[in-house]
C-alpha cells in the first residue's frame, strides 16, 4: 500500500448502510492517474475528496475469491495532538505513554533522544501488574459441637 497523489476526476455515491459504529456511505472515487476504488465515509456527502482537486490517498487491493476489491483511503495530516481509541488496553497505554513523552520533549523537560526510553518507562508503569489481588475473606468456622445440646441457653427452640 503506497501513498499517491492525483487529481479527483469522479465521485459517485454508491450506497448507505448502518453498521455497529453508526451509518456508513460508500463512494467510488476516480483519479486522473487512472486509479479508482471504494471510499467509505461517515457522512453523505463525503468531505475529503473534492472534484478537480489533488488529493493524497492510499490504494489497497484485496482479492476475495473471484472478486477484486479496491479500497481508497485518504491520507490525513495529523496535528500531533490526536487521540486514538480502540485496541487493547496495553496498546492504549503505549500510545498514552508515547504522547506523554512527546509532551515532555515539547516542554523541554527531556531531549528527543530520551523520548522513546521515557515512553517505555511510562508504558511499563501503566501496564505493571503489581497491584495486590483482592483476597477472599476466610470462610466462617462452624461453632464447636457441644456435648449437651440442651444446655445451650441461646437455643430458643421449643423442643
Amino acid at each position: 500500500m503506497e501513498t499517491k497523489k492525483s487529481k479527483v476526476t469522479g465521485i459517485i455515491f454508491d450506497k448507505s448502510g448502518q453498521g455497529k459504529n453508526g451509518p456508513w456511505h460508500s463512494f467510488t472515487i476516480g483519479f486522473e492517474n487512472g486509479d479508482s476504488g471504494k471510499y467509505f465515509a461517515n457522512a453523505n456527502p463525503q468531505t475529503y475528496f473534492k472534484m478537480n482537486e489533488v488529493a493524497e490517498y492510499t490504494k489497497e487491493v484485496t482479492q476475495n475469491g473471484q472478486y477484486t476489491n479496491t479500497k481508497i483511503s485518504p491520507v490525513r495530516q495529523g496535528n500531533g495532538g490526536g487521540k486514538f481509541f480502540g485496541g487493547s488496553p496495553t496498546a492504549q497505554n503505549k500510545r498514552t505513554a508515547l504522547e506523554c513523552s512527546v509532551q515532555l520533549v515539547v516542554a523541554g523537560k527531556i531531549t528527543s533522544e530520551q523520548a522513546l526510553g521515557t515512553a517505555k518507562k511510562f508504558s511499563d508503569w501503566l501496564n505493571a501488574d503489581d497491584q495486590p489481588k483482592p483476597q477472599a475473606p476466610p470462610a466462617p468456622q462452624p461453632p464447636a459441637p457441644s456435648d449437651d445440646f440442651r444446655s445451650n441457653p441461646s437455643d430458643d427452640l421449643p423442643f
